[in-house]
């Protein structure tokens, strides 16, 4: 909208030349920047003839419109560097909707006519969760109807962005290794998918291990305020973060 607005102004703008600047002169003064151009870039010789018509045109009755001509010239210039910036906002947008769908419709969330299907449905109530990824393991897993309370709550921690020092980081699951495994996958196809047409949906998502020992053993083995303050002592230390990035995973 922005650069229609300037599109607009800008033709308005030079519209104001049209009576002072005909065809004729614009070629005259394009031709005398042509001479100056060429002027350091040829022969003694050469440049001889060329000063000599610079000379010429300077010389001129219509020179004095020179100013005006160039004023033209930069409103020229910023309009097609507008024109440019709205055709490939036009493109570039069409592109990376065009993109979009075409993944959606690869992978099952809209049919032909790109209405959504009952999986895209699905996909779209998903939030904070890389959707597309979480819809496909979701079918992966059958609908996780084998799948505990504790299982499912360690699958969620793992895409709770929590930062770890290196050194007290796990790079490996030591639990459910297979679905991991296929949601790196999934996260690492989508991505494939989205990056070159600079999409960046599903890359903002990453995948850690360092909470899923610790919720499991929340869910299974927390009893007592003892055993509660002795938990989160034991985290605290052991990942040098806080309780809050606990409760709120």
């Amino acid at each position: 909208y922005h650069s229609q607005k300037e599109i607009i102004s800008f033709h308005e703008k030079i519209s104001q030349f049209d009576t002072l600047l005909d065809t004729n002169t614009i070629g005259f003064f394009q031709k005398y920047d042509c001479l100056k151009d060429k002027y350091a870039l040829v022969s003694n010789k050469e440049k001889k003839k060329i000063k000599k018509e610079i000379q010429t045109i300077e010389s001129a009755d219509n020179f004095s419109k020179y100013n005006s001509y160039q004023n033209y010239k930069e409103l020229i210039e910023l309009l097609k560097k507008e024109e440019n910036i709205l055709n490939y906002a036009s493109i570039y947008v069409e592109t990376q909707i065009n993109v979009l769908f075409d993944i959606l419709k690869m992978n099952g969330f809209v049919n032909e006519h790109m209405e959504a299907t009952p999986m895209g449905l699905n996909a779209s109530y998903i939030h904070e969760l890389p959707c597309l990824v979480f819809c496909d393991l979701y079918g992966h897993c059958d609908k996780f109807e084998k799948y505990s309370e504790t299982q499912i709550v360690c699958l969620l921690s793992a895409f709770y962005e929590l930062k770890v020092k290196d050194d007290y980081k796990t790079h490996y699951p030591n639990i459910m290794k297979k679905e991991f495994a296929f949601i790196e996958e999934r996260l690492n196809y989508y991505k494939d998918k989205e990056l070159p047409s600079e999409l960046y949906i599903t890359n903002k998502f990453n995948i850690q291990y360092d909470l899923i020992d610790y919720i499991e053993k929340w869910f299974n083995n927390i009893e007592t305020i003892d055993d509660t303050r002795f938990f989160f002592h034991q985290l605290t230390s052991e990942l040098d973060i806080f309780t809050g990035d606990f409760i709120k995973c």
